[in-house]
C-alpha cells in the first residue's frame, strides 16, 4: 500500500511539473528510477507539450511559382505589398512592377520590355500594350471561362474551369492543355510545345491566368 501511495504521488508531481514547465526528460534521472512506467509517461507528455519545429513559410504578402516549363527553370516571386513580380523564366530575368493607381504594368521579362495597361472589373480582366517583343491584348472573362486575344504574334484562344482546375486551347502557335491540383498547387501538362510542371505557392490559378503573357515562350517556330 505504501509503495502504491508513493507511485501515485510521483505521478502527480511529474504531471504538475510538466504543466508548469519545471520537469523535462533531461532533468529526470531515469536510470535511477525503479518505476519504469513513468519514463514512458513523461516522454509522451513532453512530446505532446514540445513545440513543433520551425518551418520557414512565405510572407502573407508574397506568392511563388517554381518548377520548369518551356525547357527552362521557373523561379518567380509575386510580392503583393510591393506590387512586383521578380525572378526568372524562359532563361530571362523578370523585373515587373504594377502601378495600381495608373493601371500599368511595366519592366522587363522574356528578353523584352513590358509596357502594358490593364482594366479590371468583377467580370473581366484585360491587359493591352507590348510585351514579349509583340503587341499584346488578352481578355479574361471569368463568367464565360475564356482567355482570348493575342500575344507573341499569335492568337490566344483558351477555355478554363477554375473549379475543375483545367485550361485548354491554343496559344503561341501551339496547343495548351494544363491541369491544376489545388491541394498541392501543381500545374502540369503542356504548352509552347513543352512539358509544364510548376508549383503555385500562396497563389491561385487566377494569378497564372492574369499574367499569362509571362508564361509564353518568346522563342516561337515562326520568325518574329
Amino acid at each position: 500500500m505504501k509503495r502504491l501511495f508513493w507511485m501515485r504521488m510521483f505521478a502527480i508531481i511529474v504531471s504538475s511539473g510538466l504543466s508548469a514547465g519545471l520537469v523535462s526528460a533531461q532533468t529526470v534521472n531515469w536510470n535511477a528510477d525503479p518505476m519504469g512506467g513513468f519514463k514512458a509517461l513523461l516522454q509522451s507528455r513532453a512530446a505532446v507539450a514540445a513545440p513543433a519545429p520551425f518551418m520557414a513559410r512565405p510572407a502573407s504578402g508574397s506568392g511563388f511559382i517554381t518548377g520548369a516549363m518551356n525547357h527552362s527553370q521557373v523561379q518567380l516571386r509575386f510580392d503583393r505589398r510591393l506590387w512586383t513580380i521578380t525572378g526568372g523564366i524562359n532563361n530571362s530575368p523578370v523585373e515587373i512592377r504594377c502601378d495600381p493607381e495608373n493601371r500599368t504594368i511595366s519592366g522587363g521579362a522574356n528578353h523584352s520590355p513590358v509596357e502594358l495597361g490593364y482594366a479590371r472589373s468583377p467580370e473581366r480582366f484585360i491587359v493591352e500594350g507590348g510585351a514579349n517583343r509583340s503587341p499584346v491584348r488578352l481578355s479574361l472573362d471569368w463568367s464565360r471561362g475564356t482567355l482570348e486575344g493575342y500575344s507573341n504574334h499569335s492568337t490566344v484562344q483558351l477555355v478554363f474551369d477554375l473549379g475543375a482546375g483545367t485550361i485548354s486551347g491554343d496559344a503561341n502557335h501551339a496547343p495548351v492543355s494544363l491541369s491544376y491540383d489545388r491541394l498541392s498547387g501543381t500545374v502540369t501538362g503542356f504548352m509552347n510545345r513543352s512539358p509544364v510542371e510548376i508549383t503555385l505557392e500562396n497563389l491561385e490559378l487566377e494569378d497564372f491566368l492574369k499574367n499569362f503573357f509571362l508564361f509564353l515562350n518568346t522563342v516561337s517556330p515562326y520568325p518574329l
